[in-house]
């Protein structure tokens, strides 16, 4: 099913949803690198100092995307678009540590991070499509 079918079958979703779905997206990231992959992080091989980096960008852009939910005023276009490149840079720092770590890490850390990058690449492209769907209006 074509990413433009999938849009079809969710007429209700703007970018103000988008912004929420991030946050709890994000949130749930920051919680699993927490709870998760850092207490078991010799599972996973990649190095603590990076999976904190990662929670805490997390936690920022859970912190950015709830903010522009409840508080964005009618920019919820645009602050939809800015945390879209901002999930662009955050999948392609997990992909540069993914290659500078790979022999270190687990088949379990190569599946977790390729997972994702899947994730946060699909919901980039989702919250670009909706961005510029709601500015053609």
């Amino acid at each position: 099913m074509r990413l433009e079918e999938m849009m079809n079958k969710l007429p209700s979703l703007n970018a103000k949803k988008l912004l929420l779905l991030d946050a709890w997206g994000a949130g749930i990231t920051a919680l699993l690198l927490a709870v998760v992959v850092e207490p078991f992080q010799e599972h996973f091989g990649m190095p603590l100092v990076v999976l904190r980096l990662f929670s805490v960008i997390a936690c920022v852009y859970t912190i950015y995307s709830l903010m522009s939910h409840y508080f964005g005023n009618q920019k919820h276009t645009l602050l939809l678009k800015i945390i879209a490149f901002a999930n662009s840079f955050y999948g392609c720092l997990i992909a540069f540590f993914v290659v500078r770590y790979f022999e270190k890490l687990t088949l379990l850390g190569m599946i977790y991070f390729a997972g994702e990058i899947i994730l946060i690449m699909g919901l980039v492209a989702l919250e670009l499509q909706i961005a510029y769907k709601a500015m053609e209006k």
